[in-house]
């Protein structure tokens, strides 16, 4: 009975996966026989790079704050043995909090520049966008920076070795709970690869516009991914 639920599952995830990929395609279709859709002239481009260097500013301080008081837990747990435990899980979620406003700001400043270029009416200097990066590009290479001196067990952002160290820093709850997410995200992103290259596949056939650049970066993505994992896990296993 399991057996037939699970292959159940997984047939109408392969019948949802089918019908969104089909969507894709004639949503594609459609949009191609529209006129170009231009939002962004000058002025919405200046109004939209404002609000986005404001918001990036505004994370960058909320940033400095969850550091400050990671930094503060972080000499309580190591001056105060009896609530060390307690303050070092408050010091690992004030990093935490800070690493995810680091993402949150490159989500923001992206999508401004995505929106400004792709959707662009004349020459709307779309280059002005480029502004609220470099402000994210550095509050990200202060967050690299300083992250190791709060932590000493933390590997600096230009070790060679960054990810073997940043992983062994980790107890065995937390590299579980990583090592699961990842894995999980590989074959999602696997997936999703497969799913984008059938998409543009469909639409360069349909509309006669071929996505050759786009075709090639997803589907150099996706073998390295591929080759990557495996090569890896072949390793491991010669090694035994």
């Amino acid at each position: 009975m399991n057996k037939k639920k699970n292959y159940f599952i997984y047939g109408l995830k392969l019948l949802i996966g089918g019908l969104i990929g089909l969507f894709g395609v004639y949503f594609f279709e459609y949009l191609s026989g529209q006129s170009q859709i231009q939002l962004f002239d000058f002025k919405r481009t200046l109004v939209a790079t404002i609000i986005t260097l404001i918001i990036v500013l505004l994370i960058g301080g909320w940033m400095f704050n969850q550091l400050h008081q990671a930094k503060k837990y972080k000499l309580l747990s190591e001056e105060d043995e009896i609530h060390a435990d307690d303050y070092d899980n408050r010091f690992n979620q004030y990093l935490f909090n800070a690493s995810i406003l680091i993402y949150i700001g490159v989500f923001i400043v992206l999508a401004n520049m995505i929106l400004a270029t792709v959707l662009k009416d004349g020459d709307n200097f779309w280059e002005m966008t480029v502004i609220p990066f470099i402000v994210y590009v550095i509050f990200n290479l202060i967050y690299q920076i300083y992250i190791p001196k709060l932590d000493q067990k933390l590997p600096k952002f230009n070790d060679s070795r960054y990810v073997d160290k940043l992983i062994g820093a980790m107890d065995e709850g937390e590299r579980h709970v990583t090592y699961s997410a990842l894995f999980k995200l590989f074959h999602f992103n696997l997936s999703a690869l497969i799913i984008i290259i059938v998409v543009l596949v469909f639409y360069s056939a349909i509309t006669e516009n071929p996505q050759t650049l786009a075709l090639a970066i997803v589907f150099v993505l996706f073998v390295y991914n591929v080759s990557y994992y495996y090569s890896k896990i072949h390793k491991y296993y010669k090694s035994k």
